[in-house]
């Protein structure tokens, strides 16, 4: 009978020895550490005054520039992913809030995360490759997207309405620090990975006009990051129009996303059409053109075959700077 009770408390004080060692482990691989929630703010469309609710970001102006789904990836300084999801975001949506709640952060201070924030994905990602906690993050940091990739962005601008496939991508990545204890925010405003351009003809003569061997230097339609870098690569390429015609009195518009670039020499506009040239480096675009921003060229042609061209080079949500004209 003693044998019997003497066993029965070993086997509980053994349980009981199994139990504890989880608990011990848990604790030791949390101590110093504390939860915290971290809520982020994402601009997605312009609102009624045409301007971003915050102010800062980039509005978008065609149905394919709109932000219609967003990734948000939280890394800590270890390069471990946190978080991996993706929302869709409705058109007339002006703000995408997400919330992270429990994030495991220092319980003496800050802790400082990495966000990654991809909108519009689908014209470049397959088969769901950027799901989950192990994709390789500076995989996704040198992503490269081709010419194919814009050339699927440039038919996307004819659509009339969103297609999935055709929206332009936004990104950022933004280091936010998060404190225990607190309400942790931040706003990330994203940015579009391409520069549009707007090339406007107006013919004011009375007879239609044909313009011929219509040139835009170094505009870069090869590849780009698909989030932006520091060193931005010279372009030698070209635009070219064999020939664009303007019936007398009307205007003709051409709208093109261009990879951001720099250029050795200088940005051109030239033509056939009374030998008239632009030069838009000595204009003012300098040389580079960047990523989210919106070239517009207006040229106004007569029955001299002289051009008055002018040019404005602005955030894609701006309309209200003096434009200067050359001849």
């Amino acid at each position: 009978m003693k044998n019997k009770t003497r066993n029965k408390y070993s086997g509980l004080l053994c349980l009981l020895l199994l139990a504890l060692l989880p608990t011990s482990c848990i604790q030791d691989d949390f101590a110093g550490k504390d939860k915290a929630t971290l809520t982020l703010y994402f601009t997605t469309t312009k609102n009624e005054n045409g301007t971003s609710s915050d102010g800062t970001t980039i509005g978008p102006e065609l149905p394919n520039e709109h932000m219609r789904t967003l990734r948000v990836i939280v890394a800590d300084e270890e390069g471990n992913i946190r978080y991996n999801t993706k929302v869709d975001v409705p058109q007339d949506q002006t703000q995408t809030v997400i919330n992270f709640s429990e994030l495991i952060v220092d319980s003496d201070g800050p802790t400082t995360f990495e966000v990654y924030a991809i909108a519009n994905e689908e014209v470049y990602a397959t088969n769901n490759e950027w799901e989950g906690t192990n994709i390789n993050l500076n995989n996704l940091k040198d992503k490269i997207l081709n010419n194919t990739i814009l050339s699927t962005l440039n038919a996307g601008v004819s659509e009339d309405e969103y297609k999935e496939g055709y929206a332009v991508p936004q990104t950022a990545i933004q280091k936010v620090t998060v404190t225990p204890g607190k309400n942790n925010s931040a706003t990330i405003p994203l940015e579009f990975v391409v520069a549009k351009m707007e090339l406007n003809f107006e013919n004011t003569s009375l007879i239609p006009q044909t313009l011929t061997n219509v040139i835009l230097t170094d505009m870069d339609m090869s590849e780009t990051k698909l989030f932006p870098v520091e060193n931005i690569e010279t372009i030698d390429s070209d635009l070219f129009w064999n020939s664009i015609e303007i019936p007398s009195g009307e205007k003709y518009s051409i709208v093109k996303y261009l990879y951001e670039s720099r250029t050795v020499n200088s940005y051109m506009l030239t033509t056939a059409w009374g030998n008239n040239s632009l030069n838009l480096t000595e204009g003012g675009l300098g040389d580079t053109i960047l990523r989210g921003k919106k070239i517009i060229i207006n040229v106004t042609l007569n029955s001299q075959q002289e051009a008055s061209l002018e040019f404005l080079v602005i955030p894609w949500s701006e309309h209200d700077i003096n434009v200067p004209e050359f001849q």
